[in-house]
């Protein structure tokens, strides 16, 4: 049989297996007849798919562990603060794996963010909860890290987060200061 029919053929017999139209079963024997056992790409697809789906659930618990650690517990603060740490490792893992991996990183890194901010608000509380300009510093500091992502990997939505977080925080600071008292 000719080469090109074949790869049309394995084709469309991968296209029903994902999408079901043909049992699981009777799609593999299909594949493995006309590919004469030796294309093994739809299963390492859907295994990668799976790796991929898998790390994402972990990053969006890690993120609602996270959440759930900072208003939920009453777990000492330096505990939120290993805890926080932790979970910025394991999502910062997670980045550096889909993005090795399959190229979708919009979600760990949006994780990874929150999971900073959380941890930036929590160290403010804990180390200098009176003085407000550590905290804007903290928080300039957690923009420009956005910013700094955003453009590295072509990601418009942190470019625009940092740049109004950045305007928010000017203004916020500005008013603490009581420089918009004057005008």
């Amino acid at each position: 049989m000719d080469e090109n029919r074949k790869k049309i053929i394995i084709n469309e017999i991968t296209f029903w297996k994902e999408s079901r139209l043909l049992p699981e079963q009777y799609c593999d024997y299909l594949l493995a007849f006309y590919s004469e056992g030796k294309d093994e790409s739809p299963s390492i697809k859907r295994s990668r798919k799976r790796t991929f789906n898998l790390l994402c659930a972990l990053v969006i618990s890690l993120v609602i562990c996270a959440l759930f650690v900072n208003y939920f517990t009453e777990i000492p603060a330096l505990m939120q603060m290993g805890l926080y740490s932790f979970f910025l490792v394991s999502a910062a893992g997670c980045l550096y794996l889909i993005n090795k991996k399959a190229g979708a990183i919009s979600i760990p890194m949006a994780a990874a963010a929150v999971i900073l901010l959380l941890w930036t608000v929590r160290a403010w509380e804990l180390y200098a909860s009176g003085n407000e300009v550590y905290l804007y510093i903290g928080l300039l500091l957690n923009c420009l890290i956005w910013y700094m992502a955003g453009k590295k990997y072509k990601q418009a939505y942190f470019v625009i987060a940092a740049i109004m977080g950045t305007l928010a925080i000017l203004y916020f600071a500005g008013k603490t200061i009581g420089f918009f008292s004057s005008l």
